[in-house]
């Protein structure tokens, strides 16, 4: 017939289908034929890669850059910030129409940015977009304060106990001995995993110094 319909099939590329249209007159005549091509376009694909191993926040004013391995193919590349989980954090790409960029995110807070490379189709008519996303991750520093030093206490021969005010966030906390003046002193905490245990000083006079 002159008007059917042709399934094209594994993937995408071009067909070119010839119509024949051969004599059935007696003498037959040449065949007529013509050519017509078939295109199926590929669909843009998208890959982020894998998140970049996570970094803790860094002092500088530049902030913390990560490198991006993404890919992407049949179309045109483009890198967005999709997301913050603070409004304080800012995220910049060294070329936002490349697979693999790095970015850098500034503002001086920990937290993530979500990531989305984009791949838009150049084809007629346009395939769908392709959308892949990445998160890179600023992890907190660690914070510590071993609080004000307690009062001085007169020496007691069965032992002297302070009471800690440290604090610390980020992180698991421990306190420790640093020093005795004289070497012969001792101390124990009460739980020296916790921001605010007690510290028994025995041995006789003289200064402990401790660290969280």
């Amino acid at each position: 017939i002159a008007n059917p319909n042709v399934a094209v099939g594994g993937g995408s590329g071009t067909v070119t289908l010839r119509l024949t249209v051969t004599s059935g007159a007696n003498p037959v005549c040449t065949a007529a034929t013509s050519e017509v091509t078939v295109t199926v376009n590929p669909n843009p694909t998208a890959s982020a890669g894998t998140a970049p191993a996570a970094q803790c926040l860094s002092a500088a004013a530049t902030g913390n850059t990560f490198s991006l391995e993404g890919s992407g193919t049949n179309g045109s590349l483009k890198w967005t910030v999709l997301s913050q989980s603070s409004t304080g954090l800012s995220a910049v790409f060294s070329n936002d129409a490349i697979a693999k960029p790095t970015v850098t995110v500034t503002g001086g807070v920990s937290g993530t940015v979500t990531l989305r490379l984009t791949v838009t189709s150049g084809a007629n008519p346009v395939c769908t977009a392709a959308i892949s996303d990445v998160t890179v991750t600023v992890n907190p520093n660690p914070t510590a304060s071993a609080g004000n030093a307690p009062a001085a206490q007169c020496f007691s021969a069965n032992g002297n106990t302070f009471s800690l005010n440290g604090s610390g966030a980020s992180g698991t906390l421990k306190w420790t001995v640093l020093s005795k003046t004289p070497s012969t002193l001792t101390a124990s905490f009460s739980d020296d995993a916790i921001a605010n245990p007690n510290v028994a000083v025995g041995g006789g006079s003289g200064t402990v110094t401790l660290r969280l």
